[in-house]
């Protein structure tokens, strides 16, 4: 495993930290406003296998409980993520594994989600290849990322004014500057990876990156300040799981319907989502303008692919 990966492996070990999950409910919590529009966006079908990339929380299977009975498959690069998702929604086939090398063969998924991946590959177009090999011809990828092409975010002012300051936040969320791409180079690689983009929106404008970057951190060290758990956040992860539990040979279960997941957001939090919830009015009015530093996109792998797939980075 070359540098860059280890770090990002070892980013959401620590993210994945017990002492860490009232702030992964709260992340998730703010995010249901807005992501979970989008994933419910994906045309899903009784039988369908689904194969979610970088699942971190396990968006997939929350958010899309009740929709459908699908078979699905998490993979993630961190043991421990994967370790955690058994222990917190089990019925899913979980695994480690590279979103750069796919271990299953042509053609094994109908349904393929991958939510802030891409920025943190080294090879971007090989990934979407990848992916492309994986699904059946006419299948559905749905793919969220930052882009380059900002403009009017706050993203965009902040890092036009404090340059060091967003290198800095961007260090602590596990991402290289350099790593996110631009939308026009993203629709590139996606043509050359064999897929047909069949919608396209903006989110994150203004509030939410503002939430996601500076009050959530700042509470969240507040709160290991106040609890004294600076060293017990710190600590080895693997001391808080051990290898990732044993799954089930052949076919994933597939998923039961059930009543919609929805985050338990804690402390202060839980007064500050309902108002986040109406900040974020503006943002939903902007991103439906074309206007937002996240790209979401749901794209259609061709019947036929003609010609050589590129595979470079």
């Amino acid at each position: 495993m070359d540098e860059h990966k280890e770090q990002q492996r070892l980013h959401f070990d620590h993210v994945t930290l017990p002492e860490r999950l009232p702030l992964r409910e709260t992340v998730m919590a703010l995010h249901q406003v807005t992501y979970n529009r989008f994933v419910r966006a994906l045309p899903l079908r009784d039988g369908d296998r689904v194969l979610e990339l970088g699942f971190g929380w396990v968006q997939l299977v929350r958010v899309l409980a009740g929709n459908a009975r699908f078979q699905g498959v998490g993979m993630d690069l961190s043991a421990t993520m994967v370790a955690a998702a058994h222990r917190e929604r089990g019925r899913m086939h979980f695994m480690v594994g590279d979103a750069e090398s796919i271990p299953f063969g042509s053609g094994s998924f109908e349904r393929l989600i991958a939510l802030s991946l891409l920025e943190h590959l080294p090879h971007q177009q090989q990934a979407l290849t990848e992916m492309n090999r994986v699904l059946k011809p006419g299948g559905h990828l749905l793919l969220q990322l930052p882009v380059r092409d900002d403009v009017l975010t706050w993203q965009f002012f902040f890092r036009s004014r404090h340059p060091e300051s967003w290198v800095a936040i961007m260090k602590n969320l596990a991402h290289k500057p350099e790593l996110v791409p631009h939308s026009r180079s993203l629709r590139q690689w996606l043509d050359r990876a064999g897929f047909d983009i069949e919608w396209e929106r903006r989110d994150e404008v203004l509030f939410q990156p503002m939430y996601d970057y500076l009050v959530l951190p700042l509470l969240d060290r507040l709160k290991v300040w106040k609890d004294g758990k600076k060293t017990q956040a710190e600590s080895t992860p693997a001391r808080r799981f051990a290898t990732p539990l044993p799954v089930e040979e052949g076919n994933p279960p597939a998923t039961e319907p059930e009543k919609p997941w929805r985050p338990k957001p804690s402390g202060i939090h839980r007064y500050l989502l309902p108002v986040a919830s109406l900040l974020l009015i503006p943002d939903y009015l902007l991103g439906r303008c074309g206007i937002g530093a996240c790209v979401w996109i749901l794209a259609r792998k061709r019947e036929s692919v003609t010609g050589p797939i590129g595979s470079t980075g």
